[in-house]
């Protein structure tokens, strides 16, 4: 089953988890959660998507875009390749993660 957590769960989960950022890479560059790694949904692979997150060795992967959105598509691109991982979307998304204190990295 695959569910949705607000930015303040993400927080309080810590950084021992797995998060990918499906916002193009512009955005990312400007802001992102310290921990998330960039997968754009433009050029998005769900192949390769699905081989970074069972190479983490976890059950579960946190999908994040700007608020939410866009992650949702990810998400059900990734469970049509990977029904076995529960996918997570960060419903309010980076701009969430940014007010509730993420660490979170601005360039």
């Amino acid at each position: 089953m695959n569910r949705e957590i607000s930015a303040k769960e993400l927080k309080e989960l810590g950084e021992d988890i797995t998060l990918i950022d499906v916002r193009e890479p512009d955005e990312f560059n400007k802001v992102h959660v310290k921990i998330a790694v960039n997968f754009p949904l433009k050029s998005f692979d769900a192949l390769a998507t699905r081989e970074y997150v069972l190479s983490c060795g976890r059950p579960v992967c946190y999908v994040i875009c700007r608020s939410g959105a866009r992650s949702k598509t990810v998400i059900e691109r990734l469970i049509e390749v990977d029904p076995s991982t529960e996918y997570v979307n960060v419903s309010s998304g980076t701009i969430g993660a940014e007010e509730v204190g993420c660490k979170i990295v601005k360039n």
